[in-house]
């Protein structure tokens, strides 16, 4: 509850005012999920309200303006709760919440309540949100022991997901019929043989390249360089 109250943002004026008269409503295996300050149908002349949801009842509160007293406004099991319709608003921000309730064993017919719960940011809005979904819509999980076998599908010829079709084994030949092909008719990978060369000490031939010809490589010859023109006699310079 300290934690619900913390995330709600309520005052320390208003926990001391409230959370003693919620306790009361608070089983010893029950776990408070939800704490905010609410605004009636009234409005707030009817009193600062204050909604508790836990997981097994919806408790509100309610203190008058005039003389400060808290009192219990309703006190419900979550079970009994009908017609429960909520809507987020992140603009406002905060939640709307309505729902239809039949007060105590002698009420003859049930009661709409209407409640508006407040929220300081877009991001406490999505998170009521949350945990209205996951107390009302969500149904709840029940955990089983450890070494408890499975059950068993209702259809054997169904996947876990129900989309693909499970084939039995003495069906599946007969649904999936084999290739036509034999297996020695199919194409085989054989691996090459290395053979072992007695190569002498010292002596390595040169690697060959995989397309090399079967005729001899002849030389390449190359054209034949001129010979250099003969000089003649330097000039001799006449004196001057």
């Amino acid at each position: 509850m300290l934690a619900c109250s913390a995330e709600a943002g309520l005052t320390t004026t208003a926990l001391a005012r409230h959370v003693p008269l919620l306790r009361r409503n608070i089983g010893a295996g029950d776990q408070v999920s939800l704490l905010s300050r609410c605004v009636g149908s009234d409005g707030l002349g009817s009193g600062d309200h204050v909604l508790m949801l836990t997981g097994q009842r919806l408790v509100v509160t309610r203190q008058s303006r005039l003389l400060g007293r808290v009192r219990l406004c309703l006190d419900a099991p979550v079970a009994a709760i009908e017609n429960l319709r909520w809507s987020a608003d992140p603009a406002g921000p905060g939640v709307e919440l309505n729902f239809t309730v039949l007060e105590g064993p002698h009420a003859t017919e049930p009661r709409r309540w209407h409640f508006w719960l407040p929220a300081t940011h877009a991001k406490r809005v999505w998170r009521v949100d949350a945990l209205l979904a996951r107390a009302f819509r969500r149904p709840k999980a029940t955990a089983g022991p450890a070494g408890k076998p499975r059950s068993q599908r209702v259809n054997p010829l169904l996947s876990p997901s129900g989309v693909f079709p499970v084939v039995p084994a003495p069906a599946f030949e007969e649904v999936f019929p084999s290739s036509p092909l034999r297996m020695d008719e199919t194409v085989r990978l054989v691996r090459p043989l290395v053979a072992a060369v007695d190569v002498p000490h010292g002596h390595v031939p040169a690697p060959r390249s995989a397309c090399a010809s079967s005729e001899p490589r002849r030389p390449a010859t190359l054209p034949p360089v001129p010979s250099p023109l003969p000089l003649g006699p330097a000039p001799k310079l006449a004196a001057a």
